[in-house]
């Protein structure tokens, strides 16, 4: 894996300006003011350092964060305050907009890393991705929980989803994924570190119309294509459902979604 070998303040905003116009191209938003609500991702099986620790009992507190939007100088020097020691990872996705100023939401983790260390090196600014989610409507089905089993079903083009509450342990649900078309799977951890369970900040999901269809694919990467576009396959109906916010993210685009929730 491609490590980074340097870090500092100017890197770390140039980067997250990066992240910022993707984002803002792919959605066509053209506002030039541009403000970030910062929340911090709790990861239960990743231990905290003294660093971490610190700036999760002050600089990145709820009280100190929890209300706050911040401009791009504000976040930088907050969240490279102890460069070059960056949170590991940080993903960047499109919040809200006024006339004036686009509101983009960092969901960081409290861990604290060296430059070598650092996710998401293959997007060319680490240790940020861009996650595009809002171009949906999306209806969430689950907030803030574990993600503790993901299962392809034997002889069946299926997928099993399955979770429990990050507070208590207790099962809070599943989702039933039927006659996959399209999969994708992202992970910031490293090939030797369990992946699940692990927690993820929001479960959604829609159901695909006319001119979405085809751009779900292609935001999946689909494989298989036309010159003019993905080569979709036929079906009476596409469901999307999407995993995030985390150490992992998983999109699928399928045929039937069955939700059961405890």
């Amino acid at each position: 894996m491609e490590k980074l070998r340097e870090m500092n303040r100017d890197i770390f905003k140039n980067n997250l300006l990066k992240t910022v116009e993707e984002i803002k191209k792919i959605m066509i938003l053209n506002i030039n003011e541009v403000k970030f609500k910062i929340v911090a991702v709790s990861e239960p099986d990743k231990p905290l350092n003294a660093r971490d620790d610190s700036m999760r009992l002050v600089a990145l507190s709820e009280k100190n964060v929890g209300s706050r939007l911040l401009s791009l100088d504000e976040a930088t020097r907050l969240l490279s305050c102890k460069a070059p020691f960056v949170p590991i990872w940080i993903n960047v996705s499109f919040l809200e907009s006024t006339e004036k100023e686009a509101v983009f939401k960092l969901e960081t983790s409290l861990r604290f890393r060296k430059p070598s260390l650092l996710r998401n090196v293959e997007t060319g600014h680490a240790p940020f991705k861009a996650i595009i989610n809002s171009w949906l409507n999306m209806e969430k089905i689950f907030n803030n929980v574990m993600l503790n089993r993901m299962t392809f079903v034997e002889f069946k083009n299926d997928i099993k989803f399955e979770f429990y509450d990050s507070s208590n342990g207790n099962d809070v649900g599943e989702i039933y994924c039927k006659n996959i078309f399209a999969f994708n799977y992202h992970t910031v951890l490293e090939p030797n570190e369990e992946a699940m369970p692990c927690l993820v900040l929001e479960v959604s999901s829609t159901k695909l119309e006319k001119d979405e269809i085809s751009l779900g694919f292609e935001k999946l990467n689909y494989a298989f294509s036309f010159s003019d576009g993905p080569a979709i396959p036929i079906s009476n109906e596409y469901y999307l459902i999407k995993i995030q916010g985390g150490p992992i993210d998983v999109s699928v685009v399928c045929h039937q979604v069955e939700v059961k929730k405890i």
